[in-house]
Formats: C-alpha cells, structure tokens, sequence
C-alpha cells in the first residue's frame, strides 16, 4: 500500500467519483485536503467539514485497500453529512465492502489492545472512524 498523501487524495478522488457524485459535484473536493496523520491513534479517521479536511492514522498504513478506502469513504461522507445521521448513514451504505471493512477493523482494533495490553475496543468505545 503506498503510503504518501498524494495517494490517499487520488483514492479519495475515485471513491468520491464513483460512490458520492453529489460530492463531486459540489466543488468541496477542489479544496479537500487529507493527509496522513501519526498523532491520531484513538480515530481511523476525522474530518473538518467547515474546512474540508480529512485526517487518517497512520496506525492504517499497511492496511488492505479495501479497509483504507472505507475509512476514506466514511470521511467524504462527512463532507456531505457532518454528523452520523441517517443521511450520513445512507451515504456511507453506498461503499460495497462497508461490513467487512468494519469486521475487518475492529478485529485489528481488538488485536492492537491485546498487544498494548489495554482493555480491547468494546469496552472503551474508541477506534471509529470518525
């Protein structure tokens, strides 16, 4: 998995132009600035809506594409829907490997606490994608 910025504007470009075209066609994504972030280890992901800008962990390098891209999607949704609404969540329904990405990143959540030793991703409520 390349781990530039570069590379997650372009999968951030492609997941928009193919499941969010009402993004596309807003013009937000001229200004879209994401970026890989070492700082972030409690969220895969957030994003600013007023500035629209999308912050991924680093903790993600290394992941499948599959798991990365959903990751990404859930933050263009927010782009759209700033909050976990039911719009958002019909939005963020329209990425096709959405429950196994989730499967696959709470096991990896799971699996980290384990390793660190902490109490493991149920019992905090932590590592979402947001």
């Amino acid at each position: 998995l390349t781990v530039t910025d570069e590379y997650l504007r372009s999968r951030a470009l492609h997941l928009a132009q193919k499941h969010l075209p009402e993004l596309v066609a807003s013009g937000r994504l001229e200004k879209l600035s994401i970026r890989w972030v070492s700082n972030q280890r409690q969220r895969w992901g957030s994003a600013t809506y007023a500035n629209t800008q999308i912050r991924i962990s680093s903790e993600l390098q290394g992941v499948p594409e599959y798991v990365l891209d959903s990751v990404i999607h859930h933050e263009l949704c927010h782009l759209l829907q700033p909050n976990h609404s039911a719009a958002f969540r019909t939005l963020e329904a329209r990425y096709p490997q959405l429950l196994r990405a989730q499967a696959y990143l709470e096991g990896y959540a799971l699996g980290r606490s384990r390793a660190e030793g902490e109490r493991t991703e149920g019992e905090r409520g932590e590592n979402s994608a947001d």
